[in-house]
């Protein structure tokens, strides 16, 4: 697990200040965390509720870790993505910079949004994504006063063969997290897509025989939306399947959605609505994982009452569109305060993690807890 706290806890509201980037593992045989240790400190880190640092461990000792950080204190969205990575299990880590080292450091925009994949046949390999203002910075603000570049989503690996930064698509949303799986023919990244028209439907990319397919809608719903929903998708895979959840409000009807695929994302089936209960419709924020199964574990903030509570669930979903009770983890602040909570899946344990009240809540939920999918009827015949 990763979170940022600050040297002072007394100036955990305020962005200004030395804050440090940790880290700490769980160990299953004890069932407790490791303290906390610091990753890297830095009195420039740009605090984000929905855009938070990770790292992803390749073996017992080969981590890297991602962050975000402020070139210039006049702009506030002056940030670039920094690398570290550590070959000794966490006890030091050495600095690699920017994501993007052919890219000068961001004058007016942001690189960000990064997702983590296992890659390559050396082990100490790792595919990074994200979404980058590649397309070139305006030097002048719209009628607004808002600087809007083009924003384009990236890969490159780190590593023993370390590449350039490709571009998988020249033009996507803006402030979605991504998402990436690998699957037995490749990686698939998903993101949140933009057109001209406004319309931010949730697409993919995927890698077949070392060659990046053309960028592909995963439903086309056509949700037009003048300005970023900050609500991106998450998938899983265990190899030939794939899941993927995430969050529409396209027809003004807000809902949380999930497709699977049989073929490693070639293609993928009807979309299922997960929230029926949400008076309002859900406010999304998903997570994801898979089972030993092959059944979902979906997770989203789901907003059942009239004040500013909502309600943390989960939900098992098979491939075949059957669908468990509802299980309530927490009753938790409906407002940005909560981040985008997290889930991962470990020995038959749920982990769940959010904000609140500036700490961090891990909840463990034993797998047994979530219902069942419901018996298939018998077949008379």
């Amino acid at each position: 697990m990763t979170w940022l706290e600050p040297d002072q806890p007394t100036q955990a509201n305020s962005v200004n200040g030395l804050w440090h980037l940790k880290w700490a593992r769980w160990l299953p045989e004890r069932q407790v965390w490791t303290p906390g240790a610091i990753i890297y400190s830095s009195t420039q880190l740009f605090l984000n509720w929905a855009d938070a640092p990770s790292m992803i461990a390749l073996s017992d000792t080969e981590f890297y870790a991602h962050w975000l950080e402020k070139n210039r204190s006049d702009v506030p969205y002056a940030y670039d993505i920094h690398l570290a990575r550590s070959e000794d299990g966490g006890d030091h880590w050495q600095n690699l910079g920017r994501v993007d080292r052919a890219q000068k450091a961001h004058q007016q925009s942001y690189d960000g949004f990064l997702s983590f994949l296992p890659a390559g046949p050396v082990g100490n390999e790792a595919r990074v994504l994200w979404i980058s203002a590649r397309a070139g910075e305006p030097s002048k603000p719209n009628l607004k006063g808002v600087i809007k570049p083009r924003m384009t989503l990236q890969t490159r690996l780190l590593g023993g063969d370390e590449s350039m930064a490709l571009e998988l698509d020249g033009d996507i949303c803006s402030c979605c997290t991504t998402t990436a799986v690998q699957t037995e023919e490749g990686p698939i990244v998903f993101y949140r897509n933009h057109t001209p028209e406004e319309i931010r439907d949730i697409y993919y990319v995927r890698q077949q025989q070392d060659q990046w397919l053309p960028p592909k809608s995963l439903s086309d719903e056509g949700w037009k939306i003048n300005g970023c929903p900050v609500n991106g998708p998450k998938a899983v895979s265990n190899g030939k399947r794939v899941a993927v959840v995430w969050y529409s409000g396209a027809d003004e009807k807000p809902r949380v959605r999930l497709a699977w695929s049989r073929d490693n994302g070639e293609h993928f089936g009807a979309p299922m609505d997960i929230d029926a209960i949400s008076p309002a419709g859900p406010m999304g924020r998903v997570g994801l994982t898979i089972t030993a199964q092959d059944e979902a574990i979906v997770s989203w903030i789901a907003q059942l009452g009239s004040d500013n509570t909502a309600s943390l669930l989960l939900r098992r979903v098979g491939e075949s569109g059957a669908m468990g009770d509802y299980f309530e983890v927490a009753k938790i602040a409906a407002d940005r305060s909560t981040g985008i909570p997290q889930l991962a899946l470990l020995d038959d344990v749920l982990f769940l993690a959010w904000t609140q009240d500036e700490s961090v809540v891990v909840a463990q939920v034993a797998l047994d807890q979530v219902p069942r999918l419901p018996k298939a009827p018998l077949n008379p015949s």
